[in-house]
């Protein structure tokens, strides 16, 4: 019902004309502002309560044919007003709307999420269903035309001439170069870090950033008491700090990531993946992002202060640098050391020392009973270094330096891996008395085995070491990593996958190594490892390609590289594998000898039987070869004689070598939480 007095008010505007209506408009909207800058808070909630309720019963007792002019006009009302704004309002207007938008969703229960998202996904069901097969063939032209559009804006001249596509790629490729300046000193540069997952962004990666809020927002899936008590852990207050970041209390987060404040996007640096699983309707979630630091990647690196007891009985801090320790030292201070290792350095006149570590399978038990036989006969218990080919008298004094190991440092590293790390693979072993010195054994200085120097600074210099492992060890294409076709086949029966590490003898279980305590450098902790139980499950393949993206420096090492790379390696070539069958055993068809076969019939052991030799004496397996087999090169080539019988010879051939050079890029990765200066890189590089 309508009253008396907006039935006059009606009649009275009615009569005014058009400049006297549009003046009592703004009369009245003065007013309304006016009177409501003054009402009270309670007086406001009031009179917007009254309107929503008039409002709702107004929109419940229209027709729909009054609501379908209702809308048309509200639209149409909104373009006309659209259409005179500038590009600055229109981008303005988007932007609220689009923020207002998020602000709402991020507000609203699962429940009204799930309500809207049917909502929606009706409303489109229906449109489809009554548009005509012509608006249909129209929508699909625009969509058409709007992707040809945008490729046209990237390559604006013709397809065939290269010229646009070379400069637009060049453009990128500056455009992502030059991303990590520092907004106020364009000489310095920052790698881009993901707080959430600590790793760094690729060069070709959009970058994403999330506020502090909206982090804050997910603090449940990426806490730390979440993590303690998923994993019936407790960590210890130095782990906790390495991943603490100011503003952020209690949640997993990387210290190598950098807030920027300048620019479109503001905020935490983070990676796309992380992004995309942080989004604001996923905060219930009980599950951390796949590879975030909170789902079992609390790795840490080692302190560069550790605490050391005197003999008198008290502590006192050491200063230590990880990359100065020797490697044979952290070789020696591993738990379990699967592998042999040959330490070998060369070296000669007019040549710089070089280190050649290898890495073997050994059979520990067999080691250990030869190393007692020694000791039977006499020998003292000691290490013995042997120093044989042609040096300078000052490289073979420089490589007996570099053998030689400070005890107290050792001993003092041994006692906190036990005592301070929670390393699992230290705990209860015992602290050593003593730790023996190696005795040097070498041939007289004769004109065979020694050089005279001729270059000092070069021959002293040490270029660092190459880690490698023994070729004897590699997977074969027709066996993987096991001894033989038939252990293969029958892991690929029971879907067992390969051990990490290979070890010979009876020295300790394969399936109980564990990469941590190989490499306890690279987890100090012990936490972390590709065998962890996760929230959010995550394939071992998956594990180390993240360990190899880290921005962490203990994963930039020769050695843990190799055993990684080969970890990765194994489980990769098991995948490949397959198995080919004959149609016949022994003169039957295969068909019916597998149907006489039952589960219990393949042992989960490995071993074999009467019954699965008859099969396997039927199957050949095989699988895809490591990258730097000459197996995989030969492989290579047939491709590519395939490609140029098939396309013809090419026209463009790029060849593409490292620049020994260009080190700017990689002192930007090795040290992300700090600004590299690039001025003197380019001055080095003007001299040449």
């Amino acid at each position: 019902m309508v009253s008396q007095g907006a039935l006059r008010l009606r009649k009275y505007r009615a009569r005014l004309n058009q400049e006297k209506k549009q003046a009592e408009r703004v009369a009245d909207r003065i007013r309304k502002q006016t009177s409501r800058a003054q009402e009270s808070p309670q007086k406001r909630q009031k009179r917007l309560s009254s309107v929503n309720t008039s409002k709702k019963r107004r929109l419940q007792h229209e027709s729909p044919q009054q609501r379908l002019k209702r809308l048309s006009a509200h639209s149409a009302s909104h373009k006309n007003r659209n259409k005179h704004q500038s590009p600055q309002q229109r981008r303005k207007r988007k932007s609220a709307k689009s923020t207002s938008m998020k602000r709402a969703r991020m507000m609203e229960s699962p429940q009204r999420r799930k309500e809207r998202n049917s909502t929606n996904s009706s409303r489109n069901k229906a449109r489809l269903r009554r548009e005509s097969p012509q608006e249909r063939h129209e929508r699909i032209l625009k969509v058409i035309n709007d992707r040809k559009k945008r490729r046209k804006r990237k390559f604006p001249s013709d397809v065939d001439d290269f010229k646009a596509a070379i400069d637009y790629a060049i453009k990128q490729g500056k455009k992502k170069l030059h991303r990590t300046q520092h907004p106020d000193d364009p000489t310095l540069h920052r790698a881009y870090v993901c707080i959430v997952c600590n790793c760094f962004l690729q060069a070709t990666e959009p970058l994403k950033t999330m506020t502090r809020d909206q982090l804050r927002a997910h603090q449940k899936r990426l806490g730390v008491h979440e993590y303690e008590q998923y994993h019936n852990v407790t960590l210890t207050a130095e782990l906790k700090k390495q991943y603490h970041v100011k503003g952020f209390t209690n949640m997993l987060l990387s210290r190598q990531s950098q807030l920027i404040v300048s620019g479109k996007r503001k905020g935490w640096i983070t990676c796309s993946h992380c992004r995309l699983a942080l989004r604001a309707h996923l905060r219930f979630k009980a599950n951390p992002p796949r590879y975030s630091i909170a789902n079992g990647f609390v790795i840490g690196e080692f302190p560069r202060r550790i605490k050391r007891r005197t003999p008198s009985g008290r502590e006192q801090c050491c200063d230590i640098d990880v990359e100065e320790l020797p490697d044979k030292m952290q070789a020696l201070l591993a738990p379990v050391r699967p592998y042999g290792y040959v330490f070998a350095y060369s070296g000669g006149s007019h040549k710089s020392i070089q280190g050649h570590y290898h890495f073997f399978e050994t059979d520990q038990s067999q080691l250990g009973g030869g190393l007692n036989y020694v000791r039977d006969m006499g020998v003292p218990k000691d290490m013995y270094i042997m120093l044989c080919g042609r040096m300078t008298p000052e490289q073979k004094r420089i490589v007996r330096e570099r053998v030689v190991m400070d005890t107290e440092l050792y001993m003092d590293i041994l006692q906190y891996f036990i005592e301070k790390s929670g390393h699992p693979g230290f705990s209860g072993l015992p602290l050593p008395k003593d730790f023996p010195q190696p005795l040097f054994f070498e041939d007289d200085e004769v004109d065979n085995n020694t050089d005279a120097p001729m270059s000092p600074d070069v021959e002293k210099t040490f270029e660092g070491g190459t880690y490698y492992y023994s070729t004897a060890q590699d997977p074969s294409p027709e066996t993987c990593v096991y001894p033989d076709e038939k252990q293969f086949a029958i892991a690929m029966f029971n879907q067992s996958s390969p051990t990490l590490l290979a070890i010979g003898g009876d020295y300790a279980r394969m399936k109980e190594l564990r990469v941590e305590d190989v490499i306890p450098f690279a987890f100090p902790h012990g936490t972390g490892g590709p065998k962890v139980k996760r929230r959010t499950p995550i394939s071992q393949e998956a594990c180390f390609q993240l360990y190899m993206r880290l921005a962490m420096r203990q994963f930039m090492r020769g050695d843990v590289i190799l055993v990684l790379g080969n970890c990765y390696s194994r489980i990769h070539t098991f995948r490949s594998g397959i198995m080919l069958c004959r149609s016949q055993v022994n003169g039957v068809q295969l068909g019916e000898t597998l149907s006489q076969f039952k589960t219990s019939d393949i042992p989960t052991d490995g071993s074999t039987n009467e019954t699965t030799d008859r099969l396997l004496n039927a199957i050949n397996t095989t699988c895809r070869a490591l990258g730097h087999s000459p197996e995989a090169a030969k492989f290579a080539r047939k491709c590519f004689f395939a490609y140029i019988d098939h396309y013809g010879l090419n026209s463009l051939f790029l060849s593409i070598t490292p620049d020994d050079l260009n080190c700017f890029r990689v002192r930007l990765i090795v040290r992300p939480a700090e600004f590299v200066s690039s001025t003197l890189f380019n001055l080095f590089l003007h001299l040449l």
